[in-house]
């Protein structure tokens, strides 16, 4: 992991970007005043923040800090993924409780020393706004959500830019960061907090989760009329002019003019089980015997994606299907027995579980919408996630 993000507020003053010299980031802190042997401090390389962005308003606030290397991940520094749930079709968000951390101002009005964590419940923007309409209708909209502190607890000055974040499934989810509070006076409990949404940027931060220029510069789609340079048609870009299929045993490319097919990973004795395409980088990516391997277009240059430590045959912990979202830069795939990974194409070594379970299978992705659907299997049947 390269970027960060958080309010545009926070890297910007007087629609200025702030001086890069003048920043860096700093990864499993817990500690003001003591660095641990698990903390990184890394310097930042580029600020970005939105486009639409008001610094009067707080209107889209948001921003992204890119970092000169990469986050090393470890027992206390793991990635949370970009919200992309649906409201109705996961959980009902208002009334969730999400969790809040910072070093923000204390109850003594005081920059905590040690990390904080509070228990915020999200609520509709109506009872929100009437809880203090001069200071909230200015910046609730549809790019933000509200949430209230459970027993007194608050985010405060301090805490901006910082995520609410939310377990689900085993997985960490980002869904919100904090952009205003209604607080005046630092010893005030139980005052509303204005998040920007993370889900309405999601395709906006997308973008600089991989390092390819191309993809930032995209144009958003916009109504019916869309370029080849919009997202909408991205992938009329690496239009190659043949499927890929197969079975346990062959990988067959077959043009899309009615050609004949031809094999280009041949007879692996019954052992392919999962295929899928990075055409950016014009590479198949399959399973092997439980391992997963990638080859160019016309099987050539055959390397392993990476060595991984889980493989374990005799407990029934291998790779057996694969899917990958060329546009993000991931690769999602079923580790027997745990459920879908996700890993990152550009380091391998950014990886985490997204969904557990034993009863789950057969992932697949849709770039163009950042969308990842599974089938899961229960008594009843099986039906599409």
């Amino acid at each position: 992991m390269y970027f960060q993000f958080g309010t545009a507020h926070c890297i910007s003053e007087h629609s200025q970007l702030q001086r890069l010299d003048r920043i860096s980031v700093h990864v499993g802190r817990e500690d003001l005043n003591l660095n641990t042997t698990y903390l990184q401090v890394l310097n930042v390389s580029q600020l970005i923040i939105y486009p639409e962005h008001d610094g009067r308003s707080l209107k889209k606030d948001i921003g992204i800090i890119m970092l000169s290397t990469y986050i090393t991940m470890s027992d206390y520094v793991q990635p949370a993924c970009i919200w992309n749930l649906d409201d109705d079709f996961e959980f009902r968000f208002n009334g969730s409780t999400g969790i809040v951390i910072g070093f923000g101002l204390t109850e003594a009005g005081k920059v905590s020393e040690h990390l904080q964590q509070a228990e915020l419940i999200a609520v509709d923007g109506i009872t929100c706004l009437m809880s203090n309409p001069h200071a909230l209708a200015t910046v609730l909209n549809h790019h933000t959500y509200c949430a209230k502190g459970k027993q007194g607890a608050k985010a405060d000055r301090g805490d901006s830019g910082g995520g609410m974040f939310y377990e689900l499934n085993g997985t960490w989810y980002v869904r919100g960061v904090v952009s205003f509070t209604t607080i005046e006076r630092y010893y005030e409990t139980g005052a509303y907090t204005v998040f920007s949404d993370v889900r309405m940027f999601r395709g906006w931060i997308l973008r600089y989760s991989s390092r390819a220029e191309w993809l930032k510069n995209l144009k958003p789609c916009n109504g019916s009329l869309n370029d080849n340079e919009s997202v909408c048609n991205v992938a009329n870009r690496f239009e190659h002019g043949f499927l890929i299929t197969g079975d346990r045993n062959d990988i067959i490319s077959i043009p899309t003019n009615g050609g004949k097919g031809e094999i280009i990973i041949p007879g692996s004795n019954d052992s392919l089980t999962g295929r899928s395409y990075d055409c950016t980088e014009g590479r198949i990516y399959f399973i092997d015997d439980g391992h997963i391997f990638s080859v160019n277009y016309d099987g050539s240059h055959r390397k392993s994606f990476f060595n991984d430590t889980k493989y374990d045959r005799a407990r029934r912990k291998i790779y057996s299907s694969l899917t990958i979202d060329w546009v993000s830069r991931r690769l999602y795939t079923q580790l027997g027995g745990e459920g879908i990974w996700v890993v990152s194409m550009d380091n391998t070594q950014i990886r985490t579980i997204l969904h557990k379970g034993n009863r789950i299978c057969c992932p697949i992705v849709d770039p163009m919408k950042s969308k990842l659907y599974w089938l899961r299997y229960s008594k009843a049947g099986s039906y599409i996630k």
